[in-house]
């Protein structure tokens, strides 16, 4: 269960999230937008954006950890026993070493990014497995799942969205609404009322039909970041599937709810653990004080983005390699485009947030209703109108959260204003011992 926080609280962090989604999907798509003259080459490139993304999401955890812990010495010492601690070999890993290696490299080479960073992570990989790193992938193994899972989802998108058209691709994916309770069943344990899976079936319905609004003639290639979040696009031309790819399509999308909803819940799970009675996780140094649950929940972000940066400048080599050794890891960054680096690394710390302290169906609500809001947004910006099927369906998603929250409230166990205390019990025996002296005498 997620733990007891005040109601503000709550309200605080879904409204964070659904406006930084909102504004996440407003300035990526104006800066993927071409301007009149401009040529598609021109534009930079959505892989390196993603790495990018998650190289500031570790950055961010590291700067709120040494909030948490108060020193450099002990933001050094933290990494060291819950990132890599000492091997049993008795060979530390270096983080300090490895750290300032990583940052020389990056103003060494700060256009041409790609090569001396691949020899990088060769050195390091190979000094990993010289202190003894493989036996110590157990304290990775819960980051190591998401981001695998991940992984799979973005490989399974490009079959979706390769056999089928936009609209089906879009409808059949919504469905992850539906697959993320069904998985928080099975791994948390969570039991919906009717009401709110009544709810979950309306904003089904509305997020459809704001997605069918949405959809042109030209459709876009959708990657997910560690979080499962839209990242950014690349524009395709509209699909005519035949019968035998449309099931391939359809099997695939219906692959990636699963995969998304997996990833999403068990990650959640991951944040939620690893906290004792006190709210506190106890560190093996005797010197350092207990690190509290929102350490912990860097120390879980961290690790998980490590996993996820090593993916996306995986998909940086194997997608445009040859476009980044010939024109440059940064071709085509703007201010604009780093601002969209900046509110999705600020989106993933929200998600983060979101998930200790409220669920998955709860970001799920979040998102639908930033496609609202930013779809409202995109009409004073480029003036672009929206039909019936746009505010019938955001007013859908509206009142499927406000069903969806009374239904929590009434499934939640109720307090009673004045506990009942049972009165302490008294027993009464007879003073006897002056009224027989009287008797007797």
């Amino acid at each position: 269960m997620a733990p007891s926080v005040s109601q503000g609280l709550k309200v605080t962090l879904f409204v964070s999230l659904t406006l930084v989604t909102t504004a996440n999907i407003v300035c990526m798509n104006l800066s993927r937008t071409l301007s009149p003259g401009e040529e598609a080459a021109s534009l930079y490139y959505s892989s390196t954006s993603v790495f990018l993304v998650e190289l500031v999401k570790i950055m961010l955890s590291i700067v709120l950890l040494f909030v948490e812990v108060g020193s450099i010495s002990n933001l050094v010492t933290t990494i060291q026993i819950h990132i890599h601690p000492e091997s049993e070999s008795g060979v530390e890993f270096g983080v300090e070493r490895h750290i300032e290696a990583f940052i020389l490299n990056i103003l060494r080479c700060t256009d041409k990014l790609c090569f001396p960073y691949f020899c990088w992570v060769g050195r390091s990989f190979k000094f990993w497995i010289r202190t003894g790193g493989p036996s110590q992938m157990a304290r990775y193994s819960e980051a190591v799942v998401p981001a695998i899972v991940y992984v799979i989802q973005n490989n399974l998108s490009f079959i979706a969205l390769g056999n089928l058209d936009p609209a089906t691709y879009q409808v059949t994916y919504q469905l992850k609404l539906l697959t993320t309770a069904l998985v928080m069943r099975v791994l948390l344990g969570k039991i919906l009322s009717a009401k709110q899976w009544g709810a979950l079936f309306v904003l089904l319905f509305g997020v459809c039909l704001v997605q069918l609004e949405k959809i042109s003639p030209f459709e876009s290639t959708h990657l997910k970041d560690s979080s499962g979040d839209l990242t950014q696009s690349a524009t395709l031309a509209p699909i005519t599937p035949r019968s035998d790819s449309l099931w391939a399509g359809i099997s695939a999308t219906l692959g990636m709810t699963f995969c998304s909803a997996f990833a999403g819940v068990y990650f959640e799970k991951m944040v939620r653990s690893n906290s004792n009675s006190n709210g506190a996780t106890q560190s093996p140094h005797r010197a350092m004080k207990p690190l509290s649950d929102l350490g912990m929940l860097w120390i879980k972000n961290i690790q998980l983005y490590l996993f996820s940066c090593s993916s996306a400048l995986l998909a940086c080599a194997i997608q445009d390699s040859d476009k980044i050794l010939a024109n440059g890891f940064f071709h085509g960054y703007n201010t604009l485009t780093i601002v969209v680096v900046l509110i999705s690394s600020a989106g993933g710390t929200a998600t983060a947030l979101m998930l200790k302290y409220l669920d998955n169906i709860y970001k799920n609500f979040a998102s639908s209703m930033s496609l609202v809001l930013a779809s409202v947004c995109s009409f004073f910006l480029t003036g672009q109108l929206y039909g019936f099927k746009f505010f019938l369906g955001g007013f859908l998603v509206c009142t499927s959260l406000f069903i969806y929250q009374n239904a929590s409230a009434a499934a939640a166990p109720k307090k009673l204003s004045q506990p009942y205390a049972p009165k302490a019990l008294s027993m009464h025996y007879p003073d006897i011992s002056g009224a027989n002296d009287g008797s007797r005498a």
